[in-house]
C-alpha cells in the first residue's frame, strides 16, 4: 500500500505540467474518471474535451485549491511504480489560475500553518500501529468534514479574487468605450483586451459550477455569459450599442456580486469548527501519551502538541477578524443608507448619529490594531462638525469618516482572505490523513 505522505524537500516544487504529462500518457478515459472521483472533483463538471483538456483541467483545479500533492498521491495509488520525484521542479510555475495575494503589510501565519500541517501528516506515521490507526479511524468523519468546511472557504475566496480580476478588465474596457465613437482606434485596444475578459469572465463561470453554488448563487453567470456574446458582436461589426450593454452588464455583476461573495465567504468562515479539530487533535495526543509505543514517539507527540498550540491561534485569530468584518459591516450599511440621503440634508445624518457613535466605540473592544484608532479619531472629528453644525463641514467631515470606515473594512477583509487562504495548506494535511486512513480501512 502505497503511504499518503509526500515529503516534497526544501526548495522544490511540483510541476503541474509535468504532472498533467504523466496522467495523459499513463491513464485512461476511464480511469481519468475513477481518478477524479477519488480527489472528489466532478468529471462533467471540467470543460468540454478529450483526455489532454481534462487532465489539464484536473491539475489546474487541484493546483488552485492548493491540492496538488493529494493529486499526486492518488496517482501513485493507481501507479504504484510512478516515480514521482521525476515531477519536482527547482522554480514554482505561475500558476493557471492567479490568485489575488494579500498585500506584504497583511501579516502572513505561514509558520503556524506549517506546524499545524506538520503535525497532522506525522499522524500517518502512528497508522502503521493498530492500536493508534483504531483511535484516528475515530476521528477520521472530524478531520473529513474540518476539510470540506476549508474547501467551501476556498470556493468563495476563489470567487472573490477573480471578481477583483475581472473588474480591472472592466475597467480598461470601459475607458475605451468612453473614446468611442470619437475615437476608432479604441477598438483596437478593446480587440486587445477582449481575450483576457472572456478567459477572466470563463474562469469566473467555471469556479461557480465546480463550487457546486446553489441556483440562486449561479444566476449571475448567466449575465457575464450574455456580456460575453454582446462584446463578440459588438467587434466582429463595431457596434457602439453591443459594447455599452456587454459592459453594463459586467458592471451590474461587479457592482452586487462581490460584497455578497465576500459575505459568503466570511459566513462559511464563520461555520469553520477549527475548535473541534483542536478537540480531536487534544483526545489523539492523550491516548498517545498513555501507549507504550508513544516512548519510541516523543518527536511526534511534540509535533502534534505543536499543532494543537498553532490551531488553536489560528482559530482565535479567524473568530476575532469575523467579528471585527461583521462589526465594520453593520457600520458600512448604515453610513451607505445615509449617504445617499447627505446632498439633500444632514438630518438623517444627525438623527443616525446616535446609532453610529456606539458601534465606533464598539470596535475598541474587538480590535486594538491601528484602523480602530484611525476610525475613532474620523469619528470624533465628524462628532465635532455636527456639534458646531456646519453644513459644508459636516459633509467634509463625513466624507472622511466614510472613507476611513472603507478602508479598515478593506484592511480586514484583507486580512481575513489571507487567513482562508493559508488555511487551504491546513485542508491539504487534512486530506492526506483522510486518504490514508480510507485506504488502510480497505487493508
Amino acid at each position: 500500500m502505497t503511504s499518503g505522505q509526500l515529503i516534497i524537500p526544501e526548495g522544490k516544487y511540483i510541476s503541474p505540467t509535468k504532472l498533467k504529462q504523466f496522467i495523459v500518457t499513463a491513464f485512461s478515459d476511464n480511469e481519468l474518471r475513477d481518478l477524479c472521483f477519488e480527489v472528489r472533483v466532478d468529471y462533467e463538471s471540467l470543460p468540454p474535451g478529450g483526455k489532454a483538456d481534462k487532465a489539464r483541467e484536473l491539475v489546474s483545479y487541484m493546483e488552485r485549491n492548493q491540492r496538488l500533492s493529494i493529486l499526486v498521491v492518488v496517482v501513485r495509488q493507481y501507479r504504484p511504480q510512478f516515480d514521482w520525484v521525476s515531477l519536482l521542479t527547482d522554480q514554482q510555475e505561475e500558476i493557471s489560475f492567479p490568485i489575488v495575494t494579500p498585500p506584504a503589510s497583511i501579516p502572513r501565519m505561514g509558520h503556524e500553518t506549517q506546524l499545524i500541517s506538520k503535525g497532522i501528516t506525522t499522524l500517518v506515521h502512528l497508522l502503521r500501529s493498530p492500536e493508534m490507526r483504531t483511535v484516528l479511524v475515530a476521528f477520521q468523519t472530524d478531520f473529513q468534514a474540518t476539510s470540506d468546511q476549508i474547501k467551501n472557504v476556498n470556493i468563495y475566496k476563489q470567487l472573490h479574487d477573480l471578481m477583483q480580476q475581472l473588474e480591472n478588465r472592466y475597467f480598461l474596457l470601459y475607458n475605451d468605450q468612453r473614446r468611442l465613437p470619437d475615437d476608432d482606434a479604441a477598438w483596437d485596444s478593446i480587440l486587445l483586451n477582449e481575450p483576457e475578459l472572456r478567459g477572466k469572465i470563463d474562469d469566473l463561470v467555471l469556479a461557480a459550477m465546480q463550487g457546486e453554488l446553489d441556483a440562486t448563487e449561479m444566476r449571475w453567470t448567466s449575465q457575464l455569459e450574455e456580456a460575453k456574446r454582446e462584446l463578440t458582436t459588438a467587434i466582429e461589426s463595431f457596434e457602439l450599442e453591443n459594447l455599452k450593454s456587454a459592459t453594463r452588464l459586467i458592471y451590474r455583476v461587479l457592482n452586487r456580486q462581490p460584497s455578497r461573495i465576500n459575505a459568503q465567504l466570511v459566513t462559511t468562515a464563520g461555520n469553520l469548527r477549527l475548535d473541534g479539530l483542536v478537540a480531536a487533535l487534544q483526545t489523539i495526543k492523550e491516548k498517545l501519551a498513555n501507549m507504550e509505543a508513544a516512548l519510541s514517539a516523543q518527536e511526534l507527540i511534540e509535533q502534534n502538541e505543536k499543532a494543537i498550540a498553532a490551531l488553536s491561534r489560528m482559530d482565535i485569530q479567524l473568530k476575532a477578524l469575523i467579528q471585527e468584518h461583521n462589526a465594520l459591516q453593520e457600520l458600512d450599511d448604515e453610513l451607505r443608507r445615509v449617504e445617499a440621503t447627505l446632498l439633500q440634508s444632514v438630518d438623517e445624518l444627525e438623527d443616525a448619529w446616535y446609532d453610529i457613535q456606539p458601534m465606533v466605540k464598539g470596535l475598541s473592544d474587538l480590535s486594538q490594531e491601528s484602523w480602530v484608532e484611525g476610525t475613532q479619531k474620523a469619528a470624533e472629528e465628524l462628532d465635532a462638525a455636527l456639534s458646531a453644525g456646519n453644513v459644508v463641514v459636516i459633509r467634509r467631515a463625513f466624507r472622511r469618516f466614510r472613507s476611513q470606515v472603507g478602508r479598515s473594512f478593506r484592511l480586514v477583509d484583507m486580512q481575513t482572505l489571507a487567513l482562508c487562504q493559508e488555511l487551504q495548506e491546513v485542508g491539504g494535511s487534512l486530506d492526506l490523513l483522510s486518504l490514508d486512513l480510507l485506504w488502510r480501512g480497505f487493508q
